[in-house]
């Protein structure tokens, strides 16, 4: 048997539990997987990318059977969504039961009693907006903060506040020389004759500039499973 009958062979009995004969043909694609004996279809085993899957990808233009996580509705034929269609029901029934309404809105109206009467009401929901975004694993890992599949937070850059900086103060005390015009310092005028120093503020500095937080990244398209 040639190295690629055999790989074939092999990848076979791992999906399907069992190993043809030989003499059969065996068919795998990314999501289906076909053996033929005489010409009749022994089995179909689906196996692969599943509906509500992501995927990165460098190509530009979607593959059959997937969209790209961009944030657009989907809906029945006369929903008016974005998108429409009997082939988005099971992304459509995916989101509506496994993510939330802040996460996966359904339009008009919000969520009904189940995705099916929401879907032959002709309502919409809104697919993930994955552009400009990383991912993390959702759920509670302690001591990390609990997120909610789907959630969006964080931002590319911060203004450093006051409220930021460590409660560390700072004294400052400007001597002056007793009955005389010297000594005069920040935040205060010269006085003749006084024995007291002088006390003020330092000029600000730094001139607000916001200041990036992002990891080094690479952006890829990001497509979802219908």
């Amino acid at each position: 048997m040639s190295e690629q009958r055999q790989k074939r062979r092999d990848v076979w009995a791992v999906v399907s539990n069992s190993t043809p004969t030989e003499g059969e043909f065996w068919y795998i694609t990314d999501t289906h997987s076909w053996v033929f004996g005489d010409g009749s279809t022994v089995g179909g085993i689906p196996f692969g990318p599943g509906t509500g899957d992501f995927k990165s990808t460098a190509k530009a233009t979607v593959d059959p059977g997937w969209l790209l996580a961009d944030g657009r509705t989907i809906g029945s034929p006369t929903s008016g969504a974005n998108l429409t269609g009997d082939q988005y029901r099971a992304l459509f029934t995916c989101l509506w039961n496994d993510w939330s309404e802040t996460t996966a809105p359904v339009t008009p109206g919000g969520r009904g009693v189940s995705a099916d009467q929401d879907w032959a009401d002709n309502k919409a929901i809104r697919i993930p907006n994955r552009r400009g975004y990383a991912e993390v694993g959702a759920d509670a890992s302690p001591p990390l903060t609990a997120r909610a599949v789907g959630a969006i937070w964080g931002e590319e850059e911060v203004t450093i506040e006051r409220t930021h900086l460590p409660a560390e103060g700072l004294d400052l005390t400007l001597p002056r020389k007793f009955g005389s015009n010297e000594g005069s310092g920040v935040g205060f005028s010269k006085d003749n004759g006084t024995t007291s120093d002088g006390t003020g503020t330092t000029e600000n500095m730094g001139d607000g500039t916001t200041l990036p937080i992002q990891p080094p990244s690479m952006a890829a398209y990001i497509w979802i499973k219908l």
